[in-house]
């Protein structure tokens, strides 16, 4: 069951990338500056969505040996 729904999860990033990409150009009855900030927008948040594939899909392929790394606490060194 697991395995089914990591499958999917990684099917949803790429589809939702790709939908993102078709919405870049789909205004075209606005200023071009509009129209490029607004594609500008599909495309980051395409992005983001197949960044997110690739890092599932290589925590899923390629798991730490010893289970996932233990929780270091913020950035900044405080716990």
């Amino acid at each position: 069951l697991l395995q089914e729904e990591m499958r999917r999860v990684l099917a949803f990033l790429e589809w939702h990338a790709s939908w993102w990409e078709s919405q870049a150009f789909r205004r075209t009855d606005l200023d071009a500056v509009v129209v490029e900030g607004l594609s500008a927008y599909a495309f980051r948040h395409a992005h983001i969505r197949r960044t997110m594939h690739d890092a599932f899909q290589a925590l899923w392929t390629d798991p730490a040996p010893d289970g996932p790394a233990p929780h270091r606490g913020p950035a900044c060194g405080v716990s």
